[in-house]
């Protein structure tokens, strides 16, 4: 090979040689941004809910909220936005009333205080025991206005860190629960042809 073929082969090894580079960047910034993202997720709070009716015709919603952070989170309080008007309670049994001391919601109470405590994900990587114990379940549910049958649905939670003394931040959930079944709407009703018996 002379000197003339190296001019004629040195562009088309430096396109090649920039291409090359190019693609190399691409799939750095692709992984730079997959372990950001990681990184970033490490202190995410993630909220679970999914509203339902329970037997005794009460709309109810199972708040889940799972620790992912450094730091040991407690759910200090709820409130319900929507449906206006609706009175909330928290189960204390764990079972939305399906146990018999079965307490409707009393006074108009908007907002419960709740104490909950997930703790940190982090530090139960060394535990090889599959524990439950990075989330914080919020059983809640509530008696809504007598015309409304199903819709949309807004809970406030507020999560604070044991760590610090900071307010409480308010994660907004908003779920959708479908029309009352007919079997739930017959437990609603009052036993009128019963006791004309």
């Amino acid at each position: 090979m002379n000197l003339t073929d190296l001019k004629e082969v040195i562009p088309f090894v430096t396109a090649v040689a920039a291409i090359l580079g190019a693609v190399a960047a691409t799939v750095a910034a692709i992984f730079s941004a997959l372990s950001h993202r990681r990184e970033s997720a490490k202190n995410r709070t993630v909220i679970e809910a999914q509203p339902l009716w329970h037997p005794r015709g009460l709309p109810a919603m199972a708040v889940v909220v799972r620790n992912l952070g450094d730091e040991t989170l407690v759910v200090t309080a709820a409130e319900i936005c929507r449906p206006k008007g609706s009175k909330l309670a928290i189960d204390s049994e764990g079972l939305f009333g399906l146990t018999p001391p079965f307490n409707p919601p009393q006074q108009q109470q908007q907002h419960v205080k709740v104490n909950r405590v997930a703790f940190s994900f982090a530090r139960m990587k060394g535990s090889s025991a599959v524990s439950a114990l990075n989330e914080a379940v919020v059983p809640l549910y509530f008696e809504a206005p007598k015309n409304w049958d199903g819709g949309w649905i807004k809970i406030r939670i507020a999560v604070a860190s044991l760590a610090s003394d900071a307010k409480p931040r308010w994660i907004r959930v908003k779920r959708y629960l479908d029309k009352r079944p007919a079997v739930a709407q017959r437990l609603d009703e009052p036993l009128s042809h019963e006791a004309a018996a």
